[in-house]
């Protein structure tokens, strides 16, 4: 499985210095979940839908629509590491995705796996985990 090298928190918190309308974009994908669409943040900054794309990509190093599907993505995952049943389609709908297929994009692209494999890689570990755990409480 492959790390998508930083979770949303930790960029949102990052010692960056950018302009303030791309500060606010960020926070918008952030607070929305990454649901806001990006013609929509454009207005709101009063930049053609070009020059946002082109500020936030040299500012944060990518596009505003790449860090809308990663706020989305963090999300899910956030969802998954819950324990609770999964129902693919029901994910895809509930975190903003126009189906389960580009949720299984998603997943390939930035966790480099399909979401199975994701959960199952998540239960092994867990599994692991519990029997390291057991055995430090007899030691």
């Amino acid at each position: 499985m492959r790390s998508i090298g930083f979770s949303c928190a930790e960029l949102q918190t990052a010692p960056r210095v950018v302009a303030p309308d791309v500060a606010h974009v960020w926070r918008r994908l952030v607070s929305s979940g990454g649901a806001v669409p990006i013609r929509s943040l454009s207005r709101e900054v009063g930049w053609s839908h070009k020059h946002l794309i082109t500020r936030f990509t040299q500012q944060l190093g990518f596009a505003p629509k790449r860090a809308a599907r990663l706020v989305r993505f963090e999300r899910v995952l956030g969802r998954l590491n819950d324990g609770t049943p999964v129902d693919w389609g029901q994910v895809a709908a509930d975190f903003g995705y126009a189906d389960q297929a580009h949720l299984i994009r998603d997943f390939g692209e930035f966790a480099g796996v399909s979401p199975s494999a994701y959960l199952a890689s998540r239960r092994s570990q867990r599994e692991v985990n519990s029997v390291q755990d057991d055995l430090a409480d007899v030691s």
